[in-house]
């Protein structure tokens, strides 16, 4: 990090200074939410856009 790399959240030892990486179940517990909070704002601005109550 020092020198200007990155690190790469793929990498599951990347975090380890941040308490580690998460657990798959943790994992998927996000990305399931991630995706639910987009689809209902995808589904919200059609709404809009469509004028629909």
């Amino acid at each position: 990090m020092l020198l200007g790399t990155r690190a790469d959240l793929g990498d599951p030892y990347a975090l380890t200074s941040s308490g580690g990486p998460i657990n798959i179940k943790e994992a998927d517990r996000i990305a399931y939410q991630a995706a639910h909070d987009r689809i209902d704002e995808l589904i919200n601005e059609y709404k809009r856009v469509n004028g629909i109550v």
